[in-house]
């Protein structure tokens, strides 16, 4: 029982001096979830459109077929 009791004495020591530290000191990051909702939208916006761009764009590599050849085919 002395073991224990000296461990118990021992430990609320050492806590009692020991500062309080604010957990969010050690957090690395902090976010401004603002800022990364309104670049996520701009970023989202700007896929869009080159997305309907690259859609609606014709290959230059396609040969053009003349409407007359699209009857000689079917």
């Amino acid at each position: 029982i002395d073991t224990l009791t000296h461990i118990y004495t021992l430990t609320h020591v050492c806590n009692t001096r020991v500062p309080a530290v604010d957990p969010e000191e050690f957090q690395r990051f902090h976010y401004d979830y603002d800022s990364l909702r309104i670049g996520g939208l701009i970023f989202a916006g700007v896929l869009f459109i080159l997305g309907v761009l690259l859609i609606l764009s014709e290959d230059p590599n396609e040969p053009k077929m003349s409407p007359k050849s699209d009857l000689k085919r079917a």
